[in-house]
């Protein structure tokens, strides 16, 4: 099981215990990766983390001031005592009431803990999780799927990856259960999906045929698609063909690093470009498609988080193309001292303080071939140890229980 310290930054030696980097996402196996870059803000001003692809536990008021890496404060500073101490009788009420098959109060008792604190990742699962056993598997999955954007630690995630599994079950998608358990047992190993998983391996990750890919006529065109966006200013509009270039391809800088030229459409495309929108970076993916026209594909949004970095992209150009994106969710964390004087997971009205934590790394490769008109999205946890492996127009998934080939072609 994964202690919260593992989940703090590496620059938490203020803290009074040991921890360790988040793991390293994995990396696919192409060469001439070419680095993207995105904006940093000062900790002082680093806004809420946005809700695309994670969202905050609590908003910004909720949470208080942004943590500096290393930082820890008390809970009571970030959060209402008051609203905190309605909110953890409410769970623990929603959770007697769950396990007593009341799941209507249940139901109840979690709404009263999200009047308190909004969105938090352990009064939707439980919420989630109750629907589940109530059979309303539709409210289930909403609330189930929103908790898991913003879990906090590996144990709650991996709690609400198992509940997605079983929810698969009862549809009867019993591979898209199998992978869910394979995730929560990566995320944090337990008997319950081992025996899920009965001894077979299950690859973790998942492959998704997008289809989202856009053609426009010219640059001109292509600007009016990032103006309805709004990741472009409508002043002042370009003037021609030229301009309407330079608007679309002045790609903003990822990860605090600095771009050596901000025109991304150099060189040999597919391009790789980023806009900035209401404190989010929005990544697209350029190329030329028949007939002189523009294909766009839309590869994921990122944003400013509270404790340090949150995307790192990079591009090969190929037979098939792979943008790869680690997307770390560097973001504040309740966590308190148990009786060992481990760091674990916060919960109830014991002694609890914040801190800036990285409980997971999430890994998306994007493949763009000349075999599918649209993107082809893998996404898995860093801590499986899949990889993408791209030689010529065979792409493989290996490691972490995975092996094998990615069709290029979207079945049908």
């Amino acid at each position: 099981m994964p202690s919260i310290a593992r989940l703090l930054t590496p620059c938490c030696a203020l803290l009074l215990f040991a921890c360790q980097s988040a793991a390293p996402g994995s990396q696919p196996a192409v060469t001439k990766a070419e680095p993207v870059a995105a904006p940093t803000t000062p900790a002082a001003a680093t806004p809420a983390v946005p809700a695309v692809p994670k969202v905050a536990v609590n908003d910004k008021k909720e949470q208080g001031p942004a943590l500096a890496s290393g930082e820890r404060r008390k809970l009571e500073e970030q959060h209402d005592p008051v609203k905190r101490k309605a909110f953890w009788a409410a769970i623990q009420q929603g959770r007697k009431l769950t396990a007593s098959k009341d799941y209507t109060g249940a139901v109840a008792s979690f709404d009263a803990a999200l009047m308190q604190i909004p969105e938090h990742p352990r009064a939707l699962s439980g919420r989630g999780y109750a629907r589940l056993l109530a059979g309303e598997l539709d409210a289930a999955e909403a609330d189930l799927r929103k908790a898991s954007a913003a879990p906090g630690t590996a144990k709650i995630e991996s709690a609400i990856e198992f509940n997605l599994g079983l929810l698969a079950e009862k549809r009867g998608d019993n591979e898209g259960a199998r992978r869910r358990f394979a995730v929560a047992n990566t995320l944090r190993p337990s008997k319950a999906a081992a025996d899920k998983l009965a001894g077979a391996a299950t690859c973790p990750a998942e492959v998704v045929y997008e289809d989202g890919s856009e053609l426009y006529t010219d640059f001109a065109d292509l600007w009016g698609r990032l103006l309805k966006d709004e990741v472009v200013s409508a002043e002042p509009r370009p003037a021609d063909e030229k301009a309407a270039r330079a608007a679309v391809c002045n790609s903003d800088a990822v990860n605090g690093e600095v771009l050596a030229n901000p025109d991304a459409c150099t060189g040999t495309d597919p391009w790789l470009v980023t806009h900035e929108r209401d404190w989010q970076w929005v990544h697209y993916v350029i190329e030329t498609a028949d007939a002189g026209q523009w294909r766009v594909y839309e590869v994921g949004t990122g944003g400013f988080a509270r404790c340090g970095q949150r995307d790192k992209l990079t591009i090969t150009r190929g037979e098939v193309t792979v943008v790869h994106r680690e997307t770390g969710y560097g973001m504040v964390v309740d966590v308190m001292e148990g009786k060992d004087g481990e760091i674990v997971d916060c919960d109830g009205d014991a002694e609890c303080f914040t801190a800036c934590g990285e409980d997971e790394v999430e890994v998306v490769d994007y493949l763009i071939s000349p075999l599918n008109p649209d993107a082809i999205r893998i996404s898995r946890s860093a801590l499986a140890g899949v990889q993408v492996v791209v030689k010529g127009m065979e792409v493989r998934l290996q490691g972490g229980g995975c092996d094998q080939v990615v069709a290029l072609a979207k079945p049908n």
